[in-house]
């Protein structure tokens, strides 16, 4: 059976010295305005005005962030690290915190730093490339909710079954929500697959949070657990949903988790 794939996403983010910091999804998030698939926070440029330096001298490298989650984001670090003979200092970031994203505009963020080669520095040849990477560090969450609607039934008036699926991807991790329907009142099993689908890497566990929560329809499944990957970057589990008696619910979930991007750029370092 094909489905329509909808969803939103939700960022949440914590940051040292913030005093908005986020909850783990007490709040239903189906409120939320609804966010462009496969986008997140994208890094739309890392680069130097003046990839070429000789002892001495200095350049700006430069960071442009857009911002398409619909929900608060604060980023927990951003360092340029593996600077090798570079030396990088006086970051300054405008503005200090990206806002949510709201329909046709994506904030943005642009960060600069110094970055000089000391005079001190001698070369053997006559060009040295030196590479730089950006630490950028974030928490993150996705939210599957357009809801999965499941059919809950006497045991007597199921004929048939077949398999329904929700999944969807923020560009950093993909989420999918699979079961067969209609369920008994004896419970239905759930099977959940979070993989890591990005350019940068999950570096956190995985937490949840299960919907509706009330009254509760979900059993067994990791709500205050963390999770962490069991085959590779991809996460598998089930756990059992089920009612007192016949309706109709609507299932989705929320994951959050933190995220790093680390991308790259080149300088050559010159003889005078």
């Amino acid at each position: 059976m094909e489905t329509k794939l909808v969803a939103l996403i939700m960022i949440v983010v914590a940051v040292s010295g913030c005093s908005q910091l986020p909850t783990n999804g007490n709040k239903d998030p189906s409120v939320e305005n609804k966010q462009v698939a496969g986008k997140g926070l994208e890094v739309t440029s890392f680069r130097a005005v003046d990839n070429t330096l000789r002892p001495g001298q200095r350049t700006k490298v430069v960071l442009n962030l857009r911002n398409y989650h619909t929900s608060d984001i604060s980023i927990i670090n951003k360092t340029l690290i593996n600077t090798g003979l570079l030396r990088a200092s006086n970051r300054d970031c405008s503005p200090n915190n990206i806002r949510r994203a709201q329909k046709d505009l994506q904030p943005e963020m642009r960060c600069e730093w110094d970055v000089s080669v000391p005079s001190s520095v001698e070369l053997s040849t006559e060009k040295k490339p030196q590479s730089m990477t950006l630490f950028l560090k974030y928490s993150s969450s996705l939210t599957l909710v357009n809801p999965l609607k499941l059919d809950f039934k006497q045991y007597s008036n199921v004929n048939s079954t077949s398999t329904v699926t929700r999944s969807f991807s923020n560009g950093e991790v993909r989420g999918q929500m699979t079961v067969e329907t209609p369920a008994t009142l004896q419970g239905r099993k759930v099977d959940f697959t979070v993989r890591e689908v990005g350019s940068g890497r999950v570096t956190s566990k995985y937490t949840f949070d299960f919907f509706p929560q009330t009254p509760q329809v979900f059993y067994g499944c990791p709500e205050d657990e963390a999770k962490e990957p069991i085959v590779g970057k991809k996460l598998e589990f089930s756990c059992t949903v089920r009612t007192d008696s016949p309706t109709t619910k609507s299932l989705y979930f929320s994951t959050y988790y933190k995220y790093a991007k680390e991308p790259t750029l080149n300088i050559n370092i010159v003889n005078n």
